[in-house]
């Protein structure tokens, strides 16, 4: 309900209040009477009784026009003044303008708070104020306010307390925990002590903060620190025993945390306690320890569960009072353009969704799922693990593979000595599998091609062609795992390696876009009439040829 105030813990600036805002409006056009924005801010005060239709018809009837000084707002309401149609606004405009020079003369030889308190007083600012909801408050902060004009027994002049609100009253703030009959916005933290006949709480389906086990030092009160392991050999951080310990101990500390803070925020309900939620509500609690979220503490039999649709919240809003905008009268052709402005529609609204650059790997991770092969639950996670680790030191073998060679176990040993491979990696591979890699038909056609192993390549498509819309163009970035060129450059080999479970089918399926683009690209950057495209599952050590139309 809009009647009912609402109170929170957090400090509000004073001057974000719109009673203290006009405050100061007020202080600002008596130092300078043609600041726009103060003068618009009183005359829609009870000093000026005008309204934001009188302020359209006062604007209407003189245009901002370009390097006219007497356009300003001020120039508009001397005009108005002058010869504008409507009397009582002319009447108005008057009244304030004489009303505000008897200020302006009284500000030489009074105080700003004195004079503040006098215009509050004649206007019936503070009945205004009062009349409001929360209106005690209201009214305690414009005595606050004025109280602040006073600085060491002297009373500051209007420009003395101007310059000190730029400074030293830029950050005062005042606190609305004492509001009484009002609803209380809260943390839980702050909660602790208090009682409330009812309390909500909101967001109950937050994952809990998972920054603590994402730094690359863990610190835990009991345990000490926990960095990562450095490898030398493939000059690459690791993961240890002792971080994954610490991962577990700090997600059960903030799952007890969690768990005592909403113990707190629950009992501080004295009759009814709401709990908040957009998902829907589990039928069985699940276990402490695997909670993510406070709604994980609780379940439909803990509590009677209701549910509100989206349209019965949008039906609740289409009953508020619609909002009333000001675009003058007559002048079809100024009608014209705000109507055109408001029903301007982008033409390449297409190209606010497109990329400007993207890699090949995005665009068909987001075309297909994951390609891991299908294991127990238990094992899935270790397994996905090891599997692009084994994917990795196969890649890397063929990277540095001589294909004139056929003894994979004596080009490992070689590229062990020479440091271009570690233990670890050779562990992975299986040197039978390998051989059987090395000999497939492709690699013997390559014999007289020259090689490029993990070519880059940047090359310019249409959004059509890769995402199949409308749109600008895209700069598609990748690497080609191996590119062979023919001598008289008129053939070229694609070999793309990958690492999968699933059978041949589904990779030509999931993959010839990405074989598309490779081929697209290399016809655009080289004279070449015919490319030949082929996946290599290293899993399987299967070769795999494609179709793929450009």
């Amino acid at each position: 309900r809009a009647d009912i105030p609402v109170s929170s813990e957090t400090e509000t600036p004073i001057e974000n209040f719109p009673e203290i805002r006009l405050l100061i409006d007020i202080l600002e056009l008596i130092a300078f009477y043609a600041d726009d924005v103060p003068l618009a801010s009183v005359l829609l005060s009870p000093i000026g009784k005008l309204t934001n239709s009188d302020l359209a018809e006062i604007r209407r009837h003189t245009p901002r026009k370009r390097r006219d000084n007497s356009t300003t707002f001020l120039g508009a309401v001397k005009a108005y003044e002058e010869s504008g149609e409507n009397r009582e606004i002319r009447e108005k405009l008057a009244a304030f303008e004489t009303y505000f020079e008897k200020i302006r003369l009284l500000s030489e030889f009074t105080g700003a708070g004195e004079l503040l308190a006098r215009i509050i007083t004649e206007n019936g600012l503070d009945l205004e104020a009062a009349g409001k909801t929360r209106g005690a408050q209201r009214l305690a902060r414009m005595e606050r306010f004025i109280a602040e004009s006073e600085r060491d027994g002297k009373k500051l002049t209007v420009n003395e307390f101007l310059a000190r609100l730029e400074t030293a009253l830029k950050n005062v703030a005042m606190s609305e925990t004492g509001t009484e009959n009002s609803v209380k916005v809260m943390t839980m933290h702050s909660s602790k002590g208090l009682e409330f006949p009812i309390v909500i709480l909101a967001d109950i389906d937050k994952t809990f903060s998972s920054q603590d086990v994402r730094v690359e030092m863990m610190k835990e009160r009991s345990l000490g620190i926990a960095v990562k392991a450095f490898d030398e050999e493939s000059m690459s951080s690791l993961e240890t025993i002792s971080r994954t310990y610490f991962r577990e101990k700090l997600r059960l500390n903030a799952i007890t945390e969690e768990a005592r803070l909403f113990y707190v925020a629950m009992t501080r309900a004295e009759d009814r306690l709401h709990l908040v939620t957009t998902t829907p509500v589990e039928q069985k609690k699940k276990k402490v320890i695997l909670a993510r979220k406070i709604q994980d503490f609780v379940c439909a039999a803990d509590m009677s569960v209701a549910e509100y649709r989206e349209e019965d919240v949008a039906a609740e809003y289409e009953e508020r009072e619609v909002r009333t905008v000001y675009v003058g009268k007559g002048r079809d052709s100024l009608t014209k353009k705000i109507l055109g402005n408001l029903s301007f529609s982008y033409p390449y609204a297409a190209d606010t969704t497109t990329p400007l650059k993207s890699a090949v790997t995005r665009i068909v991770a987001e075309e297909s799922a994951p390609l891991y092969p299908t294991f127990p639950e238990e094992t899935e996670k270790s397994y996905r693990g090891d599997f692009a680790e084994r994917g990795t030191a196969y890649h890397r073998f063929l990277e540095l593979h001589d294909f004139s060679r056929s003894d994979a176990e004596r080009e490992l040993k070689e590229f062990l000595e020479k440091g271009l491979v570690s233990k670890s990696q050779i562990a992975l591979l299986d040197v039978k599998l390998l051989e059987k890699i090395i000999t497939l038909p492709v690699f013997s056609e390559l014999k007289d091609f020259s090689l490029y192993r993990e070519q880059p390549f940047i090359a310019p498509f249409s959004s059509s062609e890769v995402y199949g819309k409308d749109g600008g163009e895209i700069l598609v970035q990748g690497v080609i795992d191996l590119l062979a060129v023919s001598k008289d450059g008129k053939d070229a080999v694609i070999v793309d390696y990958k690492m999968s479970g699933k059978d041949a089918e589904t990779l030509k399926r999931v993959y010839s876009s990405q074989l598309s683009l490779y081929k697209a690209a290399v016809k655009r950057s080289l004279p070449i009439e015919n490319v030949k495209t082929v996946l290599l599952n290293v899993r399987t050590g299967e070769q795999i040829e494609l179709t793929v139309n450009i």
